[in-house]
């Protein structure tokens, strides 16, 4: 094989190495893009509910935006952010389980509270980190 040939197949195994790498980031933001979306949906959902005094449906909001904090946790971990990103992720989490544990105990002025709180926090961190 002579050596322009060479040059051209490693050449293009570089792009196509730097071309896959991209797309596997762009997959990573759109999931993350995705979990937002959700994060959003079940968030307004879980107010109305804590507003209704739906404890059942308030619960089950909150424990699926619980996973997907979990997973955004992560995917900062992942991405290397230490500090604030992966910080305000914890807290989302603490509040909650603040929101599960009062909305179980019927005290839904404290859940309220406690989910107004983390639609806040959403607010702060998306000033930051969230994807253009």
């Amino acid at each position: 094989m002579r050596w322009r040939t060479r040059c051209l197949i490693a050449a293009g195994s570089v792009v196509g190495c730097a071309l896959l790498a991209a797309s596997v980031g762009a997959q990573s933001l759109l999931e993350f893009d995705l979990w937002m979306q959700r994060i959003e949906k079940r968030s307004l959902s879980m107010q109305r509910s804590l507003q209704r005094q739906d404890a059942p449906t308030s619960i089950a909001d909150a424990r699926e935006m619980l996973e997907l904090y979990q997973r955004m946790q992560q995917y900062f971990v992942d991405r290397g952010e230490s500090g604030s990103a992966v910080e305000l992720s914890a807290q989302g989490r603490e509040l909650i389980a603040k929101v599960i544990e009062s909305a179980g105990s019927a005290n839904y002025a404290v859940a309220l509270q406690s989910a107004i709180a983390l639609a806040n926090d959403c607010r702060d961190c998306h000033e930051e980190y969230k994807p253009l």
